[in-house]
């Protein structure tokens, strides 16, 4: 089995994203991990994910490729993604000041 894992999210140069961005790599890397120990996408990574979630504090979307009996050398991708929110403050002549909040893929 080869597994591989992805990320859809992109971060701006905030610590927390980039600290919420690691955990969504190693959260990818251990659904692959488990789905190959298993030998399947099922049950066991389903469990995985949940106990995931509690661990990280995340509550990502996940898609596999396949679900089911993963033969030995079989190609198989997990994409987890989580969406950050970027909040951007703009001070214009001392006197406005405007928020703007984005969540980014």
């Amino acid at each position: 089995m080869a597994g591989r894992s992805g990320i859809d999210g992109h971060t701006e140069n905030a610590d927390k994203d980039k600290g919420d961005a690691k955990k969504v790599n190693t959260f990818a890397s251990e659904l692959c991990r488990e789905a190959e120990i298993a030998d399947r996408v099922g049950s066991e990574t389903s469990m995985r994910a949940q106990v995931l979630r509690e661990k990280t504090g995340l509550d990502p979307a996940i898609s596999w490729s396949k679900t089911g009996k993963i033969q030995l050398n079989e190609e198989f991708t997990v994409t987890v993604s989580h969406f950050f929110v970027l909040s951007v403050i703009f001070f214009i002549r001392d006197y406005l000041l405007v928020v703007v909040n984005a969540a980014l893929p």
